[in-house]
């Protein structure tokens, strides 16, 4: 079993090439561990909102996200909307 300083250091350095990731690339990373489409709904549904809001929200109604994302998101996408026009 490792020592704890050991599985810490592991993790903060696993944190870090996660961290240097795009949305994009995270999502494909995802895909990768998981499967398409297959589990973290919220995190797949956070990494969305940061590519296409719309898209975003279209994902969290098909997965079964909780309502309250679902309603934060379509907010955000009426803020945006309003602030552009």
């Amino acid at each position: 079993m490792k020592p704890d300083i050991i599985k810490q250091r592991e993790a903060n350095e696993r944190q870090e090439v996660w961290d240097a990731l795009s949305p994009k690339e995270k999502l494909a990373e995802l895909d990768e561990r998981l499967g398409r489409d297959t589990g973290a709904v919220k995190q797949r549904v956070n990494l969305l909102s940061e590519i296409d809001l719309e898209k975003a929200i279209q994902y969290a109604e098909a997965y079964g996200a909780e309502e309250s994302v679902i309603v934060k998101l379509k907010e955000r996408l009426e803020n945006e909307r309003n602030s552009s026009s």
